[in-house]
């Protein structure tokens, strides 16, 4: 049996796989699919650098990430840096949706930030 050779992604490939990653954190391709409004199957294939997003679904990744769609094609195209935004920069869902997005220690650590800076 002959097996498939896959070609090695590119820059802008590897740079939306790892990404896409980020996004989800210790989520499922469904869960960010879903969060960004494109199929599942979707996200599996800019994961797997199988397909690259087009126009109308870079423009709802931008819109979940908070950023400009033209930072998040620099990101892509030149390997530019995405901004930080710092908590207060972001609407309090969109907050709550990057904490729940990481790992269980993680939450535990926000939590007791949290927690600390209300003198609890």
């Amino acid at each position: 049996m002959v097996g498939i050779t896959r070609r090695p992604l590119n820059d802008k490939e590897k740079r939306l796989s790892r990404l896409c990653q980020n996004l989800r954190g210790d989520h499922s391709q469904v869960w960010l699919a879903g969060k960004v409004g494109v199929h599942p199957s979707t996200m599996s294939f800019w994961e797997s650098g199988m397909s690259s997003p087009k126009q109308e679904n870079l423009e709802k990744l931008a819109k979940f990430m908070g950023c400009d769609l033209d930072v998040l094609e620099n990101h892509l195209e030149l390997g530019t840096d995405l901004p930080k935004l710092s908590a207060l920069e972001l609407p309090i869902e969109q907050l709550l949706e990057v904490v729940r997005s990481r790992s269980t220690s993680e939450r535990v650590l926000v939590a007791q930030a949290a927690l600390d800076g209300l003198n609890v």
